[in-house]
C-alpha cells in the first residue's frame, strides 16, 4: 500500500485512504497469472505457482505489481513513471490549496480587490498591515513545508479515527455549502451577486468544455475506491454465483450517488455565483460569510482533509520512486552508499520540494487539476487498467482453457467483449487530444 509497500499505488490519490486491489482465491487452474518458473528440463513451465500461492486465500496486488507481472520491463517502468508524475501533480495541488486557504483565512478579500499577475492573485492584507497576500501565501507555504518535512522520512498511514473525522468533515462541508447557497439564492441581500435562472439556463462558455475533461477525471478518480467496493462483494459470493450483474448493481449505485452529490453541489454553486466570481477552491467563496465560525470551518476544510492526506501521498510517491531505482539495478547487492543516500535522504526531500517549488510560482489550482487529471489521471484510470486487461487476456489465451474461480471471474457478460477495450482507449485518446489543444 501507499504507506508500507514499495509498489505503484492504487491507494492514495484524493482522500488518503490506503486501499489495495484484492483478488479472490485462485485455483491451480488460474496459476498462469502468477509468476514464471522453469520446469525440471529447463523449459518454460509458464506462470505456475507454488502450493502455498495456489492455496493462498487472497492476493494483494497494486497497479505497479500487476504491471510487473503482465507488462514488459519497459511497460512496467513507464507505469511507475506515470504513477509518480500523477502523484507529483496531486501533491502540487494540495501544496497550493492549503496555503491558499490559510491566506484567505488570515487575509479575506472580495473579488474586486484582486490584482492578477499571471497565475498569481494579489491583494492588500488589511489584517496584516504592510503585507500583501502573495507574501502571506509564501510564508504559509514555507510553514507547510516545515510541518510536513519530518513525515517525508517516515512510513505514514491514516488511522480509523482520522478517516472517520475526514469523512464527517467532508460531508458537513458539502451540506453547509449547499444550504448556504440555497438560502442566499432567495435572499434580497445577494440579488446583485447571484445568477438569475434565465441567465443560468442561457449562459454557455465553450472554452470551459476542454478543461472540464481533466477536472472531471481528477474529481472522479474512482480507481482508489473501487477495491473497497469490490472486495466485500466478491469475497462474499461463491465462485459459481460470481456474475457481472450481481457486482455491477451495488457498485453502480455507489458511483451514481457520488455523481449526484457532485452535480447537486456544483449546480447550486453555479446558480448562486456568477461565473467569474467562482474561486478555484470553492470554499474560498465563503470567506466573507456573515457567520464567521462557518466561514472558518469551510476555509479550514482543505487544510484539515488535504493536510492529513499529504504525508501518505508523499510516502506512496517515495516508494514508487524507490521501486523505479530498484528496477534499474542488476542485483540487490549492487546498492552503493550513494544509492542508499539517494533513497533515504535525497528522495524524501525531492518529494517535498518539487511540489513546493511549483506552488511558489503558481496559485492556479484549476490549471494544476486540469493537467494532472488530463494526463496522469486519464492514464491511471483508463489507459493502464485497460492495457492490463488486454495483457491478462493474452496471457490466459496462451495457456488454453481455464476453470474454477478464474473461469467464473471471466464470465463477465458484455464486459468480456473487446468492444469496451477499444471504447475506453478511444475515449482516452479523444480526451488527451482535447485537453492538449486547450493547453497549447
Amino acid at each position: 500500500g501507499g504507506g508500507s509497500g514499495s509498489g505503484g499505488s492504487l491507494n492514495e490519490v484524493t482522500d488518503g485512504t490506503t486501499q489495495e486491489l484484492y483478488l479472490p482465491p485462485v485455483d491451480t487452474d488460474s496459476a498462469p497469472l502468477l509468476g514464471r518458473r522453469k520446469n525440471s528440463d529447463g523449459g518454460d513451465e509458464g506462470n505456475m505457482p507454488t502450493s502455498e500461492e495456489a492455496t493462498e486465500s487472497s492476493k494483494k496486488l497494486e497497479m505497479g505489481a500487476l504491471s510487473k507481472a503482465l507488462f514488459t520491463p519497459l511497460g512496467s517502468k513507464l507505469t511507475y513513471v506515470i504513477l509518480s508524475l500523477y502523484l507529483f501533480g496531486d501533491m502540487a495541488i494540495y501544496t497550493v490549496a492549503i496555503p491558499k486557504s490559510l491566506t484567505a483565512l488570515v487575509c479575506p478579500h472580495k473579488q474586486m480587490m484582486l490584482r492578477n499577475f499571471g497565475d498569481i492573485e494579489d491583494w492588500e492584507c488589511h489584517n496584516l498591515r504592510g503585507f500583501h497576500s502573495t507574501t502571506v501565501y509564501r510564508w504559509f507555504l514555507l510553514l507547510f513545508g516545515a510541518v510536513q518535512l519530518p513525515f517525508m522520512f517516515q512510513t505514514v498511514q491514516k488511522t480509523l479515527f482520522i478517516q472517520v473525522l475526514s469523512i464527517t468533515y467532508r460531508w458537513l462541508a458539502f451540506f453547509i455549502i449547499i444550504v448556504i447557497c440555497l438560502v442566499q439564492m432567495f435572499s434580497e441581500d445577494t440579488k446583485e451577486e447571484r445568477v438569475s435562472w434565465d441567465d443560468f439556463v442561457h449562459q454557455h462558455n465553450v472554452r470551459g468544455l476542454l478543461p472540464m475533461f481533466g477536472v472531471t477525471i481528477y474529481s472522479f478518480m474512482c480507481h482508489h475506491s473501487l477495491p473497497s467496493l469490490l472486495n466485500p462483494l466478491m469475497s462474499s459470493m461463491p465462485a459459481e454465483q460470481l456474475q457481472l450483474k450481481r457486482i455491477a448493481r451495488p457498485v453502480a449505485w455507489a458511483l451514481l450517488c457520488c455523481l449526484f452529490v457532485y452535480l447537486l453541489m456544483n449546480s447550486i454553486v453555479a446558480m448562486r455565483f456568477k461565473p467569474n466570481a467562482i474561486e478555484d477552491v470553492i470554499t474560498l467563496n465563503f470567506q466573507n460569510f456573515k457567520a464567521h465560525e462557518i466561514s472558518v470551518f469551510l476555509e479550514l476544510f482543505p487544510v484539515c482533509t488535504l493536510g492529513t492526506s499529504f504525508p501518505i501521498i508523499a510516502c506512496t510517491l517515495r516508494n514508487n520512486l524507490q521501486t523505479l531505482i530498484s528496477m534499474q539495478k542488476k542485483s540487490p547487492e549492487s546498492k552503493s552508499r550513494w544509492l542508499k543516500f539517494v533513497e533515504k535522504v535525497a528522495m524524501p526531500l525531492i518529494v517535498l520540494f518539487v511540489p513546493i517549488l511549483i506552488a511558489f510560482f503558481t496559485q492556479d489550482v484549476e490549471m494544476l487539476v486540469s493537467i494532472t487529471g488530463s494526463y496522469g489521471g486519464c492514464a491511471i484510470e483508463f489507459i493502464i487498467p485497460t492495457l492490463l486487461v488486454v495483457a491478462a487476456r493474452k496471457r490466459i489465451a496462451n495457456y488454453g482453457p481455464v476453470s474454477g474461480m478464474l473461469q467464473s471471474k471471466l464470465r463477465m457478460g458484455i464486459l468480456s467483449s473487446n468492444f469496451f477495450v477499444y471504447l475506453i482507449l478511444g475515449w482516452s485518446a479523444v480526451c488527451l487530444v482535447l485537453v492538449t489543444i486547450n493547453h497549447l
